[in-house]
């Protein structure tokens, strides 16, 4: 498969995330930095998002590797996206035996060194039905998940109807 691709930066940090929260349920974690909203009336399902995603974030045009995943019912043609909502009281932090996953400048990462793709995140997740928004493929040994491009999403930048939009205060929508 080849992607083509519009001009942008598609270069992501290259530094482990350390992560200044306590762990305690009473602290207070960092607010977030957004997260990417989904309007399935413009989408198209040309999968531009998911293609750019994967190609950041692996160097490769994969469907499974990309950190979104669009869906559609052939039975009401209607488009859903399973993606992180970058969560203000994140459960997949709390649960993390190995503290591999982290908030780093207001985004949920995993510290792919730290992480042993146990799937604790993956059962904690409430927003991740049919572990598609956290979930350890099988071509690594680690969780992966939406990081927001270091908070220049790509899917955003690429997405040609602008059926994606990075919403800055969302964050503090979900718990």
């Amino acid at each position: 498969m080849t992607c083509i691709l519009v001009p942008g930066n598609l270069v992501m940090p290259g530094t482990s995330p350390v992560s200044s929260i306590t762990r305690s349920p009473e602290s207070r974690m960092p607010d977030s930095q957004g997260v990417i909203q989904f309007d399935p009336s413009s989408c198209r399902l040309c999968r531009a998002c998911e293609l750019v995603c994967s190609l950041t974030h692996e160097g490769a045009c994969s469907l499974t590797l990309s950190r979104l995943h669009l869906s559609t019912s052939i039975f009401d043609s209607h488009v859903e996206m399973a993606i992180c909502r970058q969560c203000r009281r994140p459960r997949c932090v709390s649960v993390c035996p190995t503290q591999a996953i982290s908030i780093h400048a207001g985004v949920v990462l995993i510290d792919e060194a730290l992480c042993v793709g146990c799937g604790d995140c993956v059962s904690a997740c409430p927003f991740n039905a049919g572990g598609r928004v956290i979930f350890v493929p099988a071509a690594h040994a680690h969780a992966i998940k939406c990081d927001l491009c270091g908070g220049e999403p790509q899917c955003v930048q690429v997405c040609p109807t602008q059926a994606l939009t990075l919403e800055r205060d969302a964050g503090e929508l979900y718990t």
